[in-house]
């Protein structure tokens, strides 16, 4: 959707007090489940990621620091128009997801791994940022000590 059609609906909205969910076809948020993951915190985390996101509609994202699994999949409760059917009993999570931060505003996550490749390359370079990381510690600790590098 163009800029101009997104702000003239912002301003629909403010005025009349709609949703986004009224202009939003096919809705996004309906169309996908995302489920907090604790942060990868080993090579075996990763591992285990890299085979989630190997598997077709399976993505990773951060937002605002936290992780999250998403696995692309409609609704069972979408007419064949893209709307609730049970719109008056629809879910708590539902109920509760933020207007103002939807995906029709085209928000963006923080970090967005749609791919084996983007995970992989991420992961490759998060272990070697630590792997220095440790190795300065460690020869540091030598330093100190009057230790020289074992051989």
């Amino acid at each position: 959707m163009d800029p101009k059609a997104k702000a003239r609906i912002k301003k629909r909205l403010k005025t009349h007090g709609e949703l986004p969910c009224s202009f939003c076809r096919p809705p996004e948020c309906c169309n996908y489940v995302a489920v907090q993951t604790g942060a990868p915190r080993s090579k075996a985390d990763f591992d285990d990621m890299l085979w989630h996101i190997s598997h077709e509609g399976v993505e990773y994202f951060v937002d605002e620091g936290k992780w999250y699994l998403l696995f692309h999949t409609r609704c069972s409760h979408l007419d064949s128009e893209g709307r609730c059917v049970i719109y008056e009993e629809r879910f708590r999570v539902c109920r509760e997801h933020p207007a103002d931060r939807c995906e029709f505003w085209g928000g963006k996550f923080d970090v967005h791994f749609r791919t084996y490749e983007d995970l992989k390359t991420y992961a490759a370079a998060r272990w070697a940022r630590i792997s220095r990381s440790v190795n300065k510690s460690r020869s540091s600790r030598r330093k100190r000590h009057g230790r020289q590098k074992d051989l």
